[in-house]
């Protein structure tokens, strides 16, 4: 239910967005996502290697933007209690504390990007600081990747021309891209979330086993079901 919550809200921040920014840039926004009181400490984590192996250990608490560096490796605690570097190269993900991040390409080269929903069409987010300096706010982009396609977009991007942007984004599933592209009730911007979720159902029937889950597959029928589009009133 944490996951639903999560997907709500941020549909619901997307579809407010407008306002929001008529009142200014919220400068905590960041802080949602990560706790920068915790900066140096070594916590709860794990890791998962190219062998699809899981390793629960201590991983230190980086800034965001040192995690999301593709050759800049984690500081987890061995055995012995010891420092160790280990390279994201040898990974598929980690985890910090309830928070997951993956690869993906971004801008034409690897990022690690805070996870929040899986699937072959996953959701991340990007931290990019205002100042040079790391300890200032951050700036939080929710970014969308199909990953079959290798295909990234942000998601703010696709409130204008909707219908075209997400046709074009999902038209390897041509009956869901049709029904976008005519602007047919229930896939409008505001359901985004049941899109997603339903193009991801599908993936995976026709492609089963193919996708690698770090975390438990999302219930996407609960999210097509509890569709948080419904309670807004959608727009041509």
């Amino acid at each position: 239910m944490s996951r639903l919550k999560g997907i709500y809200s941020l549909v619901i921040a997307l579809i407010l967005a407008g306002s929001a920014q008529a009142q200014g840039v919220d400068k905590e926004a960041y802080k949602h996502y990560i706790n920068p009181d915790q900066y140096g400490e070594f916590v709860d984590g794990f890791i998962v290697t190219k062998d699809n192996e899981r390793i629960e250990t201590k991983i230190r608490y980086d800034y965001p933007t040192s995690y999301q560096i593709a050759n800049h490796p984690l500081i987890i605690l061995n055995e012995k209690g010891k420092e160790k570097k280990v390279e994201k190269a040898e990974l598929i993900g980690f985890g910090i504390e309830d928070k997951v991040y993956v690869p993906e390409m971004l801008g034409g080269k690897i990022m690690w990007l805070m996870l929040l929903v899986e699937g072959a069409v996953q959701q991340t987010i990007f931290f990019q600081p205002y100042q040079d300096r790391p300890d200032n706010y951050y700036a939080v982009s929710h970014i969308v990747t199909h990953n079959p396609k290798e295909e990234s977009m942000y998601i703010g991007h696709l409130a204008v021309n909707f219908n075209l942007k997400m046709s074009k984004f999902l038209d390897d599933n041509p009956e869901m891209a049709a029904k976008i592209l005519a602007k047919e009730k229930g896939y409008h911007f505001v359901n985004y979330a049941k899109i997603l979720a339903e193009y991801n159902l599908w993936y995976n029937k026709q492609n089963p086993g193919e996708v690698t889950y770090i975390l438990p597959i999302p219930d996407y029928e609960e999210i097509i079901a509890n569709d948080v589009g419904k309670l807004v009133k959608e727009e041509n």
